[in-house]
C-alpha cells in the first residue's frame, strides 16, 4: 500500500472504536476495499463472519454512514443493497411498496410501486410508429404473419436507401474518374 493510501486510511479509521480483538487486526485493508465479486472481497466478508467484534464494527459503520467497503462482514458499497426504510415523495412507506431495480452498469436503487403509473391498454395498433393508419390497403404482413408493417414507411425506407446506393455510386465513379 502506498504512503496515501495509508493515511486515508487511518483518517478513515480515526473515527471508529478501538478493536483490538478484531478479527482483521493485521491483515491486509485493500482486502475491505476491493472491488464487489473479487476473491479478496469474499475473504474479507469471510474473516468478518467469524470476527467477535461483528456487531460493533457494523454500527460504527452505519454511525457514520460509511460509503465504501466491507465492514462487519457487510456490505457498504454504494452498489449495496439500497435502503428502504423512510418513505417516497408521495409518502408511502418504502418498506412495503419499494422494489429494488437493478439496471446493467448501474447502481441499484429503489422505485416505489404504488407511484408508477397504471399500465397501458393492450390492444391492438392503429397506426403505425410514424402515424400511418394501418387500414388493409396500407399493411403488409412480414416475419411469416407474426407482424405487420407499414407500405407507406416501406416505401419510403427503399426510396432512401436507393438513393443512396445512387449517391454513393456517383461518389465512388468521381473518385475513380480523378484518380
Amino acid at each position: 500500500m502506498r504512503g496515501d493510501e495509508v493515511k486515508l486510511l487511518s483518517a478513515i479509521l480515526q473515527d471508529r472504536p478501538s478493536m483490538p480483538d478484531a478479527a482483521c487486526v493485521g491483515e491486509d485493508p485493500d482486502l475491505w476495499f476491493a472491488f464487489e465479486g473479487t476473491e479478496e472481497r469474499a475473504r474479507a466478508q469471510r474473516i468478518c463472519a467469524a470476527c467477535p467484534m461483528r456487531a460493533l464494527c457494523t454500527e460504527a459503520a452505519k454511525a457514520s454512514n460509511e460509503p465504501h467497503g466491507v465492514w462487519g462482514g457487510h456490505n457498504f458499497d454504494a452498489t449495496a443493497e439500497p435502503d428502504s426504510s423512510g418513505t417516497c415523495k408521495s409518502g408511502h412507506d418504502l418498506g412495503v411498496w419499494g422494489q429494488v431495480i437493478r439496471p446493467r452498469n448501474a447502481n441499484p436503487y429503489l422505485r416505489c410501486m404504488a407511484c408508477l403509473p397504471p399500465p397501458r391498454p393492450v390492444g391492438p395498433k392503429t397506426h403505425c410508429i410514424r402515424g400511418h393508419e394501418f387500414t388493409p390497403e396500407n399493411t403488409v404482413i412480414v416475419r411469416d404473419g407474426k407482424a405487420r408493417a407499414c407500405r407507406v414507411c416501406k416505401r419510403d425506407r427503399q426510396r432512401a436507401s436507393r438513393a443512396l446506393a445512387k449517391q454513393l455510386e456517383s461518389t465512388i465513379g468521381a473518385l475513380e474518374v480523378s484518380a
